[in-house]
């Protein structure tokens, strides 16, 4: 009697989901009666048994898990339809894992694996990052391009006086910008720094150092510097 049941559940044809559902039928075990063994809801269950897997809102995983479940409630061996579910919905064929290590997940040889193996709202978490990450970036690179460069002179000061025919330049610029000393193109350093000898004339010279950045805004710094003749000078002294 044993062994006339065990070919006749073996003898169920079609896909793993008409299998599982024949072998219920054939047991007499009602959906409600399924879900009560199997802890999966009955909407699941009618999920699994239509073959319609993709509409369980689960990672491929736990649609393995439910497989095993399924069986074992109705004491059948979890193996056969376990690698039949694989061969059917794989498209690359997978090693059969054990029912004990089911719920382990293999390791993934793709991004798209990765990402398939995990929940829905993990995966949109983890896609939310990515996107604000990369839009992060580029928020900071461009609002990098627009801001004004930086510009610091050092001397001289703003009212300088001299008596001589120059005046020494020395300060520091943004490195990727451009530096002009009265609409002069002036060559600085890799690390920003400049130091230029610009000629001056008696009375007051206006020194315009102007900061530029390809797309950006211009930095400017105006300093005055008074040149008095020798005679002017030593009256000031």
């Amino acid at each position: 009697m044993e062994t006339s049941f065990s070919q006749k559940q073996l003898d169920f044809p079609g896909r793993v989901c008409a299998r599982l559902k024949d072998a219920r039928e054939f047991r007499g075990v009602t959906l409600i009666e399924l879900s009560r063994r199997t802890k999966i809801s009955k909407k699941h269950l009618v999920a699994i048994e239509a073959c319609k897997f993709d509409e369980l809102p689960f990672a491929t995983i736990y649609k393995k898990h439910f497989i095993c479940s399924y069986a074992k409630a109705l004491d059948l061996d979890p193996e056969p339809f376990l690698s039949q579910y694989i061969e059917e919905e794989s498209p690359i064929s997978a090693t059969i894992p054990s029912p004990s290590k089911t719920l382990l997940y293999s390791q993934p040889t793709t991004l798209h694996h990765f990402f398939s193996k995990l929940p829905s709202l993990l995966r949109i978490t983890v896609i939310l990052i990515f996107a604000g990450a990369i839009v992060g970036y580029l928020f900071l690179q461009v609002r990098h391009i627009l801001e004004p460069p930086m510009l610091t002179v050092y001397t001289p000061e703003d009212g300088f006086v001299t008596e001589g025919n120059s005046v020494l330049i020395q300060g520091r610029v943004e490195k990727e910008a451009e530096l002009f000393i009265n609409g002069i193109d002036i060559q600085h350093k890799e690390d920003g720094q400049f130091r230029e000898t610009v000629p001056v004339s008696t009375g007051v010279n206006t020194l315009l150092i102007e900061a530029k950045k390809k797309h950006g805004r211009i930095t400017t710094d105006t300093r005055h510097v008074i040149v008095q003749s020798n005679e002017q000078f030593s009256l000031v002294k």
